[in-house]
């Protein structure tokens, strides 16, 4: 049984992972006073602490498990819990949203129980070194392959420079890879979010005039609910060529083929251009092609100022790899970290940068060169 006087560590570590929104009321209703720490992600709600502190948990019987229970101890729970809040128990891996629930959920699990706390600082602070450096050294090489942010991190797009999106429509909603390429490239132009009201650093337009009301309207009601936080600026598509011109980078977001007669007006804005040093993104190619361009836009993008759908593509395939590797890479430490800490080992990371460099340079090696 738990004293109240006994410090959280890996030994006696226990952590309960469910869906609350499908758990028995009774469950419900000990996780809301429970005196233990907790996370509560956008699916999974997660329980950890010392063993003895869940005593009193109604767990389900058998016929009850429809909202996927489970419980894990010591070193597996430990393991569990720092692939948690590192990201890579989520479907993007390497996300940063847990990281940051994990936090709340400390922080007030702080303020609602100040004495019980007291026993976990240890614990908490540990976890925290850990993920950062599974986040920071051993996943520092993890890249996003999210289609938009590729064609962004493609293009060059810095901090500063002027957008512009000839954007998308379906069913009279505004597309995903424009509507994302807002507010990433609010991102890369402001991370904090401070500054962004009054910027009008992107401009969009649409071949079609009926097109371009449906983004006035979709981005306004975007504004409104704070989604978008920038004064977009929209220009009639006759006026592409001046505003191609003043333009750092271009994305295109609609599908190739489709529009002969938009297709050849922007090929023809972008290579009378004057500017040298400015770059267009095309997003999208042929619908049901696998992404490939026209003959089209393939003549028009010789040159370095163009990336096409397939570099795109290409870019994401060869990011998968790596990140492969790396996901790999986390697992393998997580468990070796989770390991050393339920042996008492309190730098783990020292001691694993230890035994990659004995592997690195055998005792052997080392006499050698000695």
């Amino acid at each position: 049984m738990v004293t109240s006087s006994e410090e959280a560590s890996v030994e006696n570590l226990a952590l309960m992972r469910f869906y609350l929104k499908n758990a028995p009321s009774e469950i419900k209703d000990w996780s809301r006073g429970a005196n233990v720490p907790y996370i509560d992600p956008c699916l999974y709600f997660l329980l950890y602490g010392r063993q003895g502190d869940f005593k009193s948990f109604p767990h389900p019987d058998n016929e009850v498990n429809a909202f996927a229970f489970s419980v894990k101890e010591g070193l597996d729970a430990y393991r569990y819990l720092l692939q948690t809040v590192s990201g890579y128990r989520s479907r993007n891996k390497g996300e940063t949203h847990s990281r940051r629930q994990f936090y709340d959920g400390w922080r007030k699990f702080q303020e609602d129980n100040p004495d019980t706390a007291r026993h976990y600082q240890g614990f908490v602070a540990g976890v925290k070194d850990d993920v950062s450096y599974l986040q920071d050294v051993v996943a520092i090489d993890l890249q996003k392959t999210k289609h938009e942010i590729v064609a962004r991190d493609l293009s060059g797009q810095v901090k500063g420079e002027k957008i512009l999106i000839v954007g998308s429509v379906k069913k009279d909603k505004i597309g995903d890879y424009t509507k994302s390429m807002i507010s990433i490239s609010e991102n890369k132009q402001d991370p904090s979010g401070k500054k962004r009201k009054g910027k009008n650093f992107i401009c969009i337009t649409h071949p079609d005039p009926k097109a371009l009301d449906v983004l006035k309207g979709q981005i306004e009601e975007l504004e409104q609910k704070k989604r978008i936080g920038s004064n977009i600026e929209f220009f009639e598509f006759g006026a592409l060529g001046a505003h191609m011109e003043q333009s750092d980078r271009v994305y295109v977001d609609l599908p190739m083929g489709d529009d002969p007669q938009a297709d050849a007006k922007m090929v023809d804005a972008w290579v009378s251009k004057k500017r040298k040093d400015n770059v267009l993104t095309h997003m999208r190619g042929v619908p049901k092609k696998l992404m490939e361009s026209t003959d089209l836009w393939l003549g028009a993008c010789i040159r370095d100022d163009c990336v096409l759908p397939e570099d795109i593509v290409d870019e994401i395939g060869r990011r998968s790899k790596i990140n492969k590797r790396i996901v790999r890479a986390v697992f393998g430490t997580s468990q070796r970290i989770s390991e050393l800490r339920f042996g008492g080992i309190q730098n783990p990371s020292d001691t694993i940068e230890q035994e990659q460099r004995e592997a690195e340079y055998p005792l052997e090696t080392q006499l050698h060169f000695d």
